[in-house]
């Protein structure tokens, strides 16, 4: 939630944070309270950031519907124009493939 007050030290590290990022220039975010007394880590704050560079539309547990999902993104994107500019689509995009569960336990074998 966004309402409660905001600490000096969180407000001085989302704005440390917002000065070295190249993915806040020209974005605008809220900073909420947080929990009582803890300072984002390294790693929280790449999630938080990650997502002024584009929408995240999901992340799932993947089926045998994988490949249908993974041509649909394809062709979204090829529809977005070269290189994702945007022709279509607020942001532009990039697909990326992730192994399958039965491919990470191959890559182990």
């Amino acid at each position: 939630a966004l309402t409660g007050a905001v600490s000096a030290v969180a407000a001085a590290s989302a704005v440390r944070e917002a000065l070295l990022r190249p993915e806040a220039i020209g974005a605008r975010f809220s900073v909420g309270p947080g929990a009582a007394g803890l300072r984002p880590t390294a790693g929280a704050w790449d999630d938080e950031f990650l997502k002024l560079v584009g929408p995240e539309i999901a992340r799932f547990p993947t089926n045998a519907s994988v490949e249908w999902v993974r041509g649909w993104a394809r062709r979204l994107r090829a529809e977005s124009g070269p290189a994702g500019t945007r022709t279509g689509l607020l942001s532009p995009f990039v697909v990326v493939d992730l192994p399958t569960p039965e491919a990470r336990a191959a890559a182990k074998r």
